[in-house]
């Protein structure tokens, strides 16, 4: 009786079913949305990769004849796996602005009120911002040659994973931020006040030796996905 009952349309199992495929359905439409967004606006293409190239090659060919090697690395080989990071940090972190501009436009008061859950709409928002962030970071994988460093397919696949578990990381605390600011100009200035300390106390651009650990730990993931960058340069490279 139960399993018949279960199976019946309408029953506890098929109303379950229907709801996750409703669920998961929203969640892909706002994955969409937002890849939609980021694609059509080819300015915020083009500048997200400004930064990281004018840190990879004026700070690190500038530096690298003062610095030398740094923690056993050409300082423009030490650099490339943060400006990396710094890519899918600085793109994770700022797409999070799009839950600050449906607000203003009223959007997101449409979204809501529909009939989904908020998890879902949350959980749309961070994976579409982290497929663009991995997206990112991937493509300046392409500059590694210019400095020397050769990646192998297994390399690239590894980089890949460390980026997406940035990315989500990253972009659900964007989202966490952004759901308490309700200007767009207050996001962008906690954004700034928030990325750089990330960037700088992560390891990215320096070794943390001589830093106390008490001023690291707050981001200490950005700092293990770094040190694995750099552990894989070294192991799976020859580099």
């Amino acid at each position: 009786m139960t399993t018949s009952a279960l199976r019946l349309p309408g029953g506890p199992l098929a109303d379950e079913r229907e709801n996750l495929a409703e669920e998961l359905r929203t969640v892909g439409m706002v994955w969409e949305r937002e890849l939609i967004r980021f694609f059509r606006t080819r300015a915020r293409i083009l500048s997200s990769f400004i930064q990281p190239i004018l840190f990879l090659f004026v700070l690190g060919y500038g530096m690298s004849t003062l610095v030398g090697t740094t923690a056993g690395f050409d300082f423009r080989k030490f650099l490339f796996p943060g400006i990396v990071a710094m890519t899918v940090m600085s793109t994770a972190i700022s797409s999070a602005i799009s839950i600050v501009w449906d607000r203003e436009f009223g959007f997101l008061r449409e979204m809501l009120v529909a009939p989904v859950s908020r998890t879902a709409l949350v959980s749309g928002k961070t994976l579409g911002g982290a497929s663009i962030a991995t997206v990112q970071g991937t493509i300046m994988l392409a500059l590694a040659p210019l400095i020397g460093v050769r990646l192998t397919g297994l390399v690239v696949v590894e980089v890949i994973g460390i980026e997406l578990l940035m990315a989500v990381a990253l972009t659900a605390f964007g989202v966490f931020v952004a759901s308490h600011i309700q200007r767009m100009e207050g996001f962008s200035v906690v954004m700034q006040l928030l990325l750089f300390p990330m960037l700088f106390l992560s390891g990215a651009l320096f070794p943390l030796a001589g830093l106390p650990g008490w001023l690291t730990s707050g981001v200490l993931g950005i700092t293990l996905a770094l040190e694995a960058g750099l552990l894989l340069v070294a192991a799976r490279t020859g580099s």
